[in-house]
């Protein structure tokens, strides 16, 4: 398979053969997206929750055969406002919050412990809710 696909409605995704697990990570920030990306994750990093862009996400869900949205809720104002774009959402039906425990973020997850980190991350996404 090709490392990028084009959607329906034009846009390009890169990384599909990762997608292929029926879930997807939707995490605030391009460099968490990489940590993800790097660890086999398939995920899409919003450059900031005010991006949040429904179609978008309901066209990656139709295009991969997606059947789970993690998304990964800062403790923050972001995480806040991340939680209201879900409630409003139209795949919200879809959708697990992920919430951090001792982390900020992916990244610092993976640089407190990168051996754990894919350990860890099978447990956040058990524990979403």
């Amino acid at each position: 398979m090709e490392e990028w696909v084009k959607c329906k409605r034009g846009r390009t995704l890169w990384n599909v053969e990762a997608y292929e697990k029926g879930y997807l990570v939707i995490c605030e920030g391009e460099s968490d997206c990489l940590t993800l990306w790097a660890n086999g994750c398939p995920a899409i990093g919003l450059p900031g929750v005010s991006v949040w862009n429904d179609s978008l996400i309901e066209e990656v869900l139709a295009d991969l055969r997606i059947k789970t949205v993690y998304v990964f809720v800062e403790p923050d104002i972001g995480g806040n406002t991340m939680i209201r774009n879900i409630k409003t959402s139209s795949v919200s039906n879809k959708t697990r919050l992920i919430f951090a425990n001792s982390f900020k973020d992916f990244s610092e997850m993976w640089v407190a412990n990168p051996e754990k980190f894919n350990a860890n991350l099978e447990s956040h996404l058990e524990s979403s809710c």
